[in-house]
């Protein structure tokens, strides 16, 4: 059931574009009740299908594709699984050379990524100086340096091909975007794209069913 309180955004429509997330979101699969990935993919399929006959299209790029293809196979779910689940979503790449992002835009990001990169290098320093002054294990520090440098430099930030994909394609579209990455969402937020998580997807069709029962009745 829907969430109590929660209603369908007015913005949404009948196209969105997911990302990577909107198939392997552990909080989704935890809404699910689905005990493994093969077990979630199962009942995504039979929702996606529910979906599509009430006339909502999902859309994924050809890059999130191959991306949630070697996350799913690679993590135990069988390939007729997963191509019933592809089978109910559409495969369109954007049309890059004809689409246009504001410049301000452009500009706030380059000035995000120099100011990221200036803390992921100070990082870096950091954890120099308590290798040459510590006895900390070797591979203690390179953990802790990968770990912090990860979050100071990508974390909230636009930083796959994946992601530039799909923003494109909600563009070109005029779709929403299922995501829970953060980066992707405070990007299609700039652009005055409507952004659900997987789970807000999940309850904007169980409304849509409720809505259609309604009208049926």
């Amino acid at each position: 059931m829907a969430s109590v309180g929660w209603r369908p955004p007015p913005s949404v429509g009948n196209v969105v574009v997911a990302d990577t997330t909107m198939f392997t979101d552990a909080k989704l699969r935890e809404v699910l009740g689905a005990r493994s990935l093969e077990e979630a993919a199962r009942i995504m399929a039979r929702i996606l299908a529910r979906a599509s006959r009430m006339g909502l299209t999902v859309y994924i790029t050809p890059s999130v594709r191959a991306e949630i293809e070697r996350f799913m196979l690679g993590n135990g779910v069988h390939p007729t699984t997963f191509a019933r689940l592809m089978a109910w979503v559409r495969v369109k790449p954007p049309t890059t050379h004809d689409l246009r992002l504001p410049a301000a835009m452009f500009r706030r990001y380059v000035e995000t990524v120099r100011a990221r990169l200036d803390k992921g290098l100070r990082v870096a320093e950091d954890h120099v100086r308590r290798a040459l002054r510590s006895r900390d294990e070797e591979g203690d520090i390179v953990r802790s340096l990968r770990e912090k440098y990860r979050e100071y430099t990508r974390k909230g930030l636009l930083d796959s091909v994946e992601d530039v994909d799909t923003l494109l394609l909600a563009l070109e579209l005029g779709a929403a975007i299922v995501t829970s990455d953060e980066g992707l969402r405070r990007a299609a937020e700039d652009l005055g794209i409507t952004v659900l998580t997987p789970v807000e997807l999940l309850e904007y069709i169980l409304a849509l069913e409720e809505e259609v029962k309604s009208v049926e009745e």
